[in-house]
């Protein structure tokens, strides 16, 4: 076969996998390199891609840009820019005329200091006797200062989402969606701050965890509520294994 009729299928990534919320510049960056290669080597086609490895946590709404991307650069040979682009989805799929909301959407992923991969690899180390790879730190760059800048940032996207849907037509539902994502990122980042603290300086304090536990309990309820209006049960149940492990866990403490 001579390389001019050379044909194969490239792989996209709308990079859900572990986040809350899907880091969509980076899957505006997968989506465009992979199908500049398809163009330049004849590919028959591409393929768009949601990993979800431990439970796949993440709302399925937060997909929907990387699904477009892969729409547009798998025909469009053209690349529009990151924020253009944004832009034209936001008023286009959600019927947002401020155009602002995927580009406030893609700002949710970086306030994730304690990520969901590294909350399953403790449960799993201390619960199920996971051996962790050599020299691996779950908490790196877990420390108060970023838990709470990163609360100051969520409570600013919110207020920046909260503008941009009222612009929308389902605003109510859009909006119980982003409140309980935003809230888990902020509970998941103060359980790992109330484990770092443990783990390395060996002091615990009681009265936050048994906060924390509580809130973790029920931010869980309207996550669970938000989970069967769109999926069906699938891997709810281990989430919820992992989640009250550490309400447990914080109250035993």
């Amino acid at each position: 076969m001579t390389k001019e009729f050379f044909t194969f299928c490239r792989t996209l990534y709308i990079c859900g996998w572990n986040q809350w919320a899907n880091l969509i510049e980076n899957s505006y960056k997968n989506i465009t390199r992979m199908c500049g290669y398809a163009a330049k080597y004849h590919g028959i086609g591409v393929l768009n891609t949601d990993w979800g490895d431990f439970g796949h946590v993440n709302d399925p709404a937060f997909s929907v840009p990387g699904m477009i991307y892969g729409a547009v650069f798998s025909w469009n040979g053209e690349k529009i820019p990151f924020a253009e682009l944004n832009r034209m989805i936001s008023r286009i799929e959600y019927g947002d005329t401020t155009g602002n909301y995927v580009s406030h959407l893609a700002e949710i992923c970086g306030q994730s200091v304690f990520q969901w991969r590294e909350a399953v690899m403790y449960y799993e180390n201390r619960c199920l006797k996971h051996e962790l790879e050599e020299g691996e730190d779950l908490f790196r760059g877990v420390d108060q200062a970023g838990v709470d800048a990163a609360a100051d940032a969520l409570r600013d996207i919110y207020k920046k989402l909260l503008e941009s849907t009222q612009a929308m037509p389902e605003t109510k539902k859009q909006m119980q969606l982003l409140s309980v994502t935003l809230q888990g990122i902020g509970i998941w980042n103060a359980v790992g701050l109330l484990t770092e603290s443990m783990e390395k300086t060996g002091s615990f304090d009681m009265q936050k965890g048994l906060e924390l536990a509580e809130k973790l309990e029920c931010w869980f309820m309207a996550y669970k509520e938000n989970w069967r209006a769109t999926s069906k049960e699938g891997d709810l149940h281990h989430i919820a294994e992992i989640v009250f492990w550490y309400a447990d866990w914080m109250r035993r403490k």
